[in-house]
């Protein structure tokens, strides 16, 4: 099964991380919302994710899905950097 396709609590998000959501999801509906990463405003009806703080202890609060994701791809980027063994060709 794909990444995409499993089921949030299947990813580590279980009742609570969707309670929380659920929670910001009416913020995010009445237009108050702003990105935790780029502080833009996030219009009623846009994709958003409840983000998760990069260490992932507690959460940022709510961000565009792609400033979430971005910020995830560049985090995995720099780990998968400092893992990799320079060879001496």
């Amino acid at each position: 099964m794909r990444w995409a396709a499993k089921r949030t609590s299947a990813r580590g998000y279980g009742a609570e991380h969707q309670a929380v959501r659920k929670k910001y999801a009416a913020l995010v509906a009445s237009g108050e919302a702003t990105c935790a990463r780029c502080g833009q405003p996030i219009s009623p009806g846009a994709q958003f994710d409840l983000d998760d703080a990069d260490d992932r202890n507690g959460y940022l609060g709510v961000s565009h899905s792609r400033c979430n994701r971005l910020a995830g791809a560049r985090l995995g980027a720099q780990v998968t950097s400092g893992r990799r063994v320079s060879r001496v060709w």
